[in-house]
């Protein structure tokens, strides 16, 4: 759903930057998109990341950056064993720390203070401790920006809407390697969450 009424409190609410790593958004990425017009999409959304990141920075919002990890400790994968998507992104050899790959992209790179969040799994709030972390935190809105839209976003969307948060997912500021499989996953989390616009959010926290 959308709702141009929708009242944000910065004191309240969490932005959550998620995979916006050099091997999925940027050319060359071992999991990025191939074709121009899919990356010109994600260089949009990252852009719109920037400003909703550079608002909240300005309006006191919490921010936390989240990066996808496919090894675990040992270097073996880390993930569901039994997920055929966490054993394609393992044997591609994306995703490992120490590779530019896994590094942010260079516009979303988190500021001091600001914590980093690494993920296993498709949903930011598996094995992480995430969601604990913001109720402590005293954080009723959960905005959500990501890529891409239909997994790692949708995810966090489900997963955060399931501990109860007010749930937001940024439409502008993630994206899918097709429009379809980015306005399918827009319309399936729509039960679920409130879309707004990156410019929306801006002017619902900085007036």
């Amino acid at each position: 759903m959308t709702d141009d009424k929708l009242k944000i409190n910065p004191k309240k609410t969490a932005l959550l930057l998620i995979d916006f790593q050099n091997d999925i958004a940027s050319k060359g990425g071992i999991l990025a998109p191939s074709d121009d017009d899919a990356l010109s999409r994600f260089s949009e959304a990252i852009n719109n990341a920037k400003r909703a990141l550079d608002g909240a920075r300005n309006a006191g919002v919490r921010i936390y950056h989240i990066r996808h990890c496919n090894v675990d400790e040992n270097g073996m994968q880390a993930g569901n064993a039994y997920g055929r998507l966490a054993k394609f992104t393992f044997e591609s050899g994306a995703l490992v720390p120490g590779k530019p790959g896994y590094e942010f992209v260079s516009q979303l790179m988190p500021g001091e203070g600001e914590p980093i969040i690494t993920k296993h799994t498709i949903s930011a709030f598996v094995g992480t401790g995430l969601g604990e972390t913001l109720n402590k935190s005293g954080v009723e809105t959960v905005i959500i920006s990501g890529l891409v839209t239909h997994w790692a976003a949708e995810g966090a969307v489900r997963s955060a809407h399931d501990m109860g948060f007010n749930t937001v997912i940024l439409s502008d500021a993630c994206s899918s390697g097709s429009i379809e499989s980015h306005e399918q996953s827009l319309g399936r989390m729509g039960f679920i969450a409130t879309s707004l616009t990156t410019d929306y959010f801006l002017s619902a926290i900085l007036g």
